[in-house]
């Protein structure tokens, strides 16, 4: 009979139990979830089908990260398929278990599992295929992350629950009641990528986001994936970090993770990571004397919701334009100084008095500023060729697929 320590608890009305167990043991005790099943009309539990590429990533995640933190997993058992024993005197005298979880204490004591029972995966089967795969994968004794994982643990939540319509229910409400991280907040406080690490370290020392009132990095939103109109902030950290990753590896990547590994590969030692910072510092610097919108921010005291309005280079997608632009002048053999110096010369306004914007066509249309991959890269590729035309270079053109027969 298996057994181990745990915390009795009710919520609700419902008596829970919440322990940790080793990690190399969690396959063991636990049955993962099936995907919903409509004609299984309360008979079985369903949940949502795995996705293999975001158990794929806990697991990479697992294997990688010397230090790690994972939430618990929901559990449910039937009541009959477990036996908890209080420790000695944790029940007070005169009182029942379930008196004392009534009054909303706990109890601590060993939770018995009847022979051939587990746990049911309600909330969690993505750490808990995780964990799995990569015990399976690192069975070697000697192998660091078998090592790692041998000495871990993680915390199970067990619900005493029969009723499968319930659990589902359950399974439901634990989605709603959370709340995803933007994109924003994660490279704000995630130093796992380089990428990240860089992005923050640039704009609290380029001059272009220095507040002059609240200091350093201060006119970029740093937690939400959204500007208010009003709020005196020029881009979303999630903005302006995938504009410097496309100075740094451009546009070939075509997912996010690709994306994070290319980037943080740019980065991958000091050396190379303190030369890119300066010279990037350096290049955002320069850029904030000679391009439109930005040097008016700089220079000429343009509030950054008048910057946003009015000009190409104050929007996420412009950005990236620019930085996408300057990595394929480098590419092709040009000086990005002096192309920064010649994108100054062009006209940035989204819909100008007099004339067209240069991106009308590409990133502009009707004066707006297009949000869509295809626009901003476009874009790019027409600046990248005035760039380099104007140094007496071309953009080579794109060898076409060749045909399959």
């Amino acid at each position: 009979m298996r057994s181990f320590p745990v915390i009795a608890f009710s919520q609700t009305g419902r008596t829970m139990f919440s322990g940790p167990v080793p990690m190399v043991e969690l396959r063991d005790l636990v049955t993962p979830p099936a995907a919903f099943d409509p004609s299984a009309n309360g008979t079985k539990a369903g949940n949502r089908p795995l996705d293999k590429a975001h158990k794929k990533g806990i697991a990479e995640y697992l294997e990688s990260q010397p230090r790690i933190v994972l939430n618990s997993i929901v559990t449910y058992c039937k009541p009959e398929d477990v036996v908890f024993v209080p420790d000695p005197g944790a029940v007070p005298a005169g009182m029942t278990l379930t008196e004392v979880l009534a009054q909303g204490m706990t109890v601590k004591g060993t939770l018995q599992m009847k022979p051939g029972a587990k746990l049911d995966v309600g909330d969690g089967q993505h750490r808990e295929g995780a964990i799995g795969d990569v015990v399976t994968g690192h069975h070697d004794p000697d192998d660091p992350v078998y090592q790692r994982l041998l000495a871990s643990s993680i915390n199970l939540v067990i619900v005493e629950e029969a009723d499968y319509k319930a659990r589902e229910q359950d399974y439901v409400d634990l989605q709603r009641n959370s709340k995803p991280i933007s994109v924003s907040s994660a490279a704000a406080l995630d130093s796992h990528h380089q990428i990240n690490r860089f992005t923050r370290d640039l704009v609290r020392k380029g001059k272009l986001f220095n507040d002059p009132k609240n200091g350093p990095g201060q006119r970029i939103e740093f937690l939400s994936s959204a500007i208010g109109k009003n709020k005196p902030k020029l881009y979303t950290l999630q903005g302006i970090r995938y504009g410097i990753g496309s100075g740094l590896i451009g546009f070939s990547q075509r997912s996010t993770r690709g994306w994070e590994s290319a980037a943080d590969a740019a980065l991958d030692n000091q050396h190379k990571y303190d030369i890119a910072l300066v010279t990037w510092v350096n290049r955002f610097d320069l850029a904030a004397d000679h391009i439109p919108g930005w040097k008016d921010i700089t220079h000429h005291g343009m509030s950054l919701p008048d910057a946003r309005d009015k000009f190409v280079s104050c929007t996420g997608g412009g950005l990236t334009a620019l930085m996408g632009a300057l990595h394929m002048v480098e590419k092709n053999g040009g000086n990005v100084e002096q192309a920064i110096r010649d994108a100054g010369a062009l006209e940035w306004q989204k819909a100008p008095v007099d004339g067209k914007s240069f991106f009308d066509g590409t990133l502009v249309v009707a004066g707006k500023v297009l949000g869509s991959r295809n626009a901003f890269e476009s874009a790019a590729d027409k600046l990248a060729q005035e760039l380099l035309q104007r140094q007496g270079k071309t953009l080579p053109t794109p060898t076409p697929a060749l045909a399959v027969a």
